[in-house]
C-alpha cells in the first residue's frame, strides 16, 4: 500500500507550479513524512497515516476547488 500512496503523492505534487518543489520533496524523503503515523491513538495511528491523511486533504481541497 505504501507504494500506492507514494505514486498518488507524487502525482499530486507535481501538480504544483512552483520552481522550489525540488528542494521541498528532497527535504520530505530525509524525514519521516512518508511512513510516520498522523496520530498515535486516533485517526492515522498507522505506518504512512500522515501520508495517507496529507493526500485526503489535498483531494478534498482541489474538489473543493472545481
Amino acid at each position: 500500500m505504501e507504494n500506492k500512496l507514494h505514486e498518488e503523492f507524487l502525482k499530486l505534487f507535481n501538480k504544483i507550479e512552483n520552481e522550489d518543489t525540488t528542494d521541498l520533496l528532497e527535504y520530505l524523503r530525509l524525514t519521516d513524512y512518508f511512513t510516520a503515523p498522523s496520530s498515535t491513538k486516533f485517526h492515522g495511528a498507522k505506518e504512512s497515516g500522515n501520508l495517507e491523511h496529507s493526500i485526503n486533504v489535498t483531494k478534498f481541497a482541489l474538489d473543493l476547488n472545481k
